[in-house]
């Protein structure tokens, strides 16, 4: 609704004017007030806030003024007198209500979802292992049950007992017992991307963790030892722990040694640290105990307020009596295919584990790359978005079919487009549509007197995840003159970027025009978006002089430099490395790892393949605390704990996770000296300061004939992949094959590695990549440079031997998907 004074002001419009039809598609606001000022004669503006809103206007026969108010109502303005003429500026009273009720409906969402799982740990009881390990063995079986049956209903069941399940586990137990004493609006004001950590005895960057916290970590200490006792997570071991004869003494076995250390260990502090993965309302809950000497002696982690899994289940509505199916054009209906599939070109994993002879594990997770040509009017359409908004492909038409003939203004967000295509590949009438539109898109339809206004439930939301249409099309121009953008260039595109959101429209876009750039624009919603906006920040000179092997204050890059530095350290999922005496080092992301057991392997090694992303990664001991690192080469160090992914998990990459330094924490071991809000109590030093060093590589880009399939090569990660295609299939399925390219473009990658120096012993680490390739020349793979094809004839002949192995071992495991194949244990990996 728009206010008092709103209304006075087109009191005043002209009133000559006769009635207006006007049909306007989905484009800025700035654009549709000056399309209808030409119709009317008035001169309207608009605010640099609300400009750059996509809306969409179809009206017959309405008068101006009564258009002019629908349009403020909608995209939460209001109409005010300049010298210039009428304006339209953002209702900042309606904005700060927008933000406090959204605060308010997460509030709701939390407590209810709190007080659910309060009260199932309740119904419990004290923890029962046995009742944990049945529980368990009925979830593999309706696992595989919900597998087959598939749709929401088997997606509402699994995530109904998964629930059930974390509350039964001691890391859950214990993160609800911790969360039920916070307010609960305290949690709901945890911004995007933010990272709190509450503690028993708090420092001066955490939060008093309040209740009874000794009495929480005292019973989660006691009931790790029951499952220990019991047989862990996985085989049963029975209730006796045994000892082992050396020849000389009985010693006691490892299993009794952990169980007395959990019992009589002096507790010294707990945490709870809660992450909000994105600007979505999920909260993800770690809760760490530690001993009096800051060795952790276990941990668990928890997941609440996740309102996407209750949309992902929702059932397609039934069709009205009648109704008539959806009509879409041509072209909507190849958008519909193309953008329901998920970003071309964006995260793939691959991985093939390998622990001891009778255990191999394969399998693939987050594959939405794929090798279909799209259509070339698709294409053509895209390369444009400022001329040709993106939001016309689909959503206007779907608006439309949903809204039938009445006067219609529409406020658009961006992620409406991919929303759109999901749901048109599913749903078969205009009913069924809109019921889809209201439950998982975001939109509030409101009909009143003829007119249909549509708007995101959160109007700040759309605006502050809106991609700059101009800024799109100058870095798509770039991409497709150059190859792939330069390290500048994603600079400059992202202090234009989304403050907030996925991103998802213009890597969406990007996937179709050329999938080999879709990771750079990952970058600039991931950890390293506070790095390139630094790098954007530094004048010549200042990178002269790093170049030069200088040490900078950090405050002197910048104004903002501290605070993007601050964010880096006490957000991010990579956070920083401590080297000093009492932590340990870190690189990279990392996370536990377990055999189907449940109870880590040491001496694993695990390869990974990421979309050209490829290492091999092992797994490794280090005083209890079993961890696997992944280390990446050059252009694919951003994965491993450095993807934010904003509006899609969050600040959340495979390798990383929230707990300690950036790590997830898994049962015992590691030290709380690692983790940022311990060694950094007070902040982020103000002596802090930076050096940089600089290494190039070969790179290949690989096309195809259509030059819209492509993807950025490394010599390893090359070998790597080919390796993959051609390994021995496993019972239960086998690798991708690889794209046949047409050919390759050469080019070189200059990796920028930047070290924040934030006290002794205390690194922070980012890396930045500036690649360059030969132009537009296209040569068969013999005919990349030597340097290249040595490298992948090394890594490609490595790889096949160690494949080679596995097949005359008799792999056994999961196939691709994590489907479990013929000739393994028969137990799933337990739910971490």
């Amino acid at each position: 609704m728009i206010g008092i004074s709103s209304l006075a002001v087109m009191a005043v419009l002209t009133q000559s004017q006769g009635a207006l039809t006007l049909s306007l598609p989905a484009e800025p606001l700035s654009k549709a007030l000056a399309d209808i000022a030409q119709k009317t004669g008035d001169r309207l503006l608009v605010s640099p806030q609300l400009a750059n809103e996509v809306v969409m206007i179809d009206v017959h026969d309405v008068a101006p003024t009564d258009l002019l108010a629908k349009i403020a109502s909608t995209v939460g303005g209001r109409w005010a007198d300049s010298t210039s003429g009428k304006r339209l500026d953002l209702d900042t009273l309606l904005d700060a209500q927008d933000r406090q009720l959204a605060v308010k409906e997460r509030t709701t969402l939390l407590k209810g979802e709190i007080d659910q799982l309060s009260s199932q740990v309740k119904q419990q009881g004290v923890f029962d292992p046995a009742k944990l390990q049945q529980q368990m063995q009925e979830m593999r079986q309706q696992q595989q049950q919900l597998g087959q049956q598939g749709g929401p209903g088997g997606r509402r069941a699994g995530f109904a007992q998964m629930s059930n399940m974390q509350t039964m586990m001691p890391g859950g137990r214990a993160v609800i017992q911790s969360v039920v004493s916070i307010r609960v609006d305290d949690l709901a004001r945890i911004g995007p991307g933010q990272r709190v950590v509450f503690s028993s005895i708090p420092t001066q960057m955490q939060r008093p963790l309040p209740g009874n916290p000794t009495l929480v970590a005292r019973t989660f200490l006691n009931d790790q030892a029951k499952m220990i006792a019991q047989g862990g997570m996985g085989r049963q071991r029975g209730n006796q722990a045994q000892t082992r004869n050396t020849g000389a003494q009985q010693q006691p076995n490892p299993m009794e040694q952990q169980i007395a250390r959990l019992q009589n260990a002096s507790i010294g502090k707990s945490y709870l640290i809660v992450t909000r993965f994105g600007d979505n309302n999920a909260l993800n809950c770690q809760y760490i105990v530690a001993d009096t000497q800051g060795a952790i002696l276990g941990s668990g982690d928890l997941s609440i307020g996740d309102d996407r899994l209750a949309r992902a289940a929702q059932e397609v509505k039934p069709a009205l009596e009648g109704e008539k199916p959806v009509e879409l054009s041509p072209l909507a209906k190849t958008a519909a295919q193309v953008f329901s599939r998920g970003t071309r070109g964006s995260f793939r994993a691959q991985f093939v584990v390998f622990s001891g002879a009778d255990n191999v594990v394969t399998t693939s997770a987050g594959d939405a790359f794929d090798d279909e040509e799209p259509a070339a009017e698709l294409v053509k359409s895209l390369r444009d978005p400022e001329s040709n908004d993106p939001l016309n492909l689909l959503p206007t038409e779907a608006i439309r079919l949903i809204t039938g003939k009445d006067n219609l203004v529409a406020l658009l967000p961006d992620s409406v487009l991919q929303d759109s295509a999901r749901s048109l590949i599913v749903t078969k009438t205009p009913s069924q549509l809109g019921a889809a539109a209201k439950d998982d898109w975001g939109l509030v339809f409101t009909t009143t007197d003829g007119w249909t206004t549509v708007a995101p439930k959160h109007l700040f939301e759309a605006r502050e995840s809106r991609v700059n249409r101009s800024a799109l099309k100058g870095l798509i121009d770039i991409i497709l003159s150059k190859g792939v953008p330069r390290l500048d260039d994603m600079a400059k595109y992202a202090v234009t970027s989304p403050i907030s959101g996925s991103g998802g429209l213009d890597q969406a876009i990007v996937g179709v025009l050329d999938p080999a750039s879709v990771s750079l624009i990952e970058e600039v919603y991931g950890t390293n978006r506070d790095m390139l906006l630094m790098w954007s920040s530094m004048g010549q000179t200042t990178r002269n002089n790093l170049a030069g092997g200088k040490q900078l204050p950090v405050n002197n890059i910048s104004v903002n430099a501290m605070k993007l530095l601050a964010d880096m350290v006490y957000n991010s999922v990579d956070g920083p490395q401590v080297t000093r005496q009492g932590g340990r080092g870190r690189t990279g992301g990392q996370a536990a790892v377990s055999d189907v057991s449940g109870q880590p392997v040491a001496g694993q090694v695990m390869i990974l393949n990421t979309g050209g992303a490829s290492a091999p990664v092992a797994i490794t001991s280090t005083g209890g605390d079993l961890a696997f690192t992944i280390e990446l080469d050059a252009s694919a160090q951003q994965f491993g704990g450095q993807q934010r992914g904003r509006g899609q998990g969050g600040r959340g990459g495979f390798g990383g996770q929230n707990g300690l330094g950036g790590r997830m924490g898994m049962g015992m071991g590691g030290n709380i000296s690692t983790e940022r809000t311990e060694v950094l109590p007070t902040g982020v030093p103000g002596g802090s300061f930076l050096v940089m060093s600089t290494n190039s590589q070969a790179v290949a880009k690989g096309v195809r004939d259509g030059n819209t399939i492509s993807r950025l090569y490394t010599a390893r990660q090359l070998a790597m992949e080919r390796a993959m295609s051609e390994m021995p299939a496993p019972q239960g399925g086998g690798a991708r094959p690889m794209i046949a390219w047409s050919g390759f473009i050469s080019g070189n990658q200059t990796r920028y590695v930047f070290t924040f120096n934030l006290a002794p012993g205390v690194t922070l680490t980012r890396t930045l990549t500036d690649t360059v390739l030969d132009g537009q020349n296209v040569v068969a793979q013999g005919q990349l440079p030597a340097a290249f094809t040595k490298e992948f004839q090394q890594v490609y002949d490595q790889m096949r031997q160690r494949f080679s192995q596995m097949g005359q071992q008799g792999g056994r495991g999961a196939g691709p998907g994590g489907r479990r194949g013929g000739g393994g244990n028969g137990q799933e990996p337990p739910p971490q």
